[in-house]
């Protein structure tokens, strides 16, 4: 997901690589291939994360959810009304 995250911010490959001490070029072959470690992703998240990347990761979580047993806002107030 990370080349989608990218898309999503906004931002410039030139400006991503900037931020992690790479050269353009070698970032895009890494975006291209995958190839990022862990310490690479952090990093970019932590560049990139804005509201639209936030919404995008939302959006995907909801997707995830979709087939998941959900109650009405009713239902909820009904049920927490018995908590006290």
């Amino acid at each position: 997901e990370i080349p989608n995250l990218i898309g999503v911010s906004g931002y410039k490959t030139e400006y991503i690589a900037r931020k992690l001490d790479m050269k353009p070029q070698s970032f895009s072959v890494k975006k291209l291939r995958k190839t990022f470690n862990i310490e690479q992703i952090d990093k970019i998240l932590n560049v990139i994360f804005n509201d639209d990347v936030e919404d995008y990761l939302l959006i995907l979580e909801m997707r995830g959810r979709k087939n998941e047993e959900t109650f009405t806002l009713a239902e909820y107030k009904k049920e927490i009304a018995t908590w006290k």
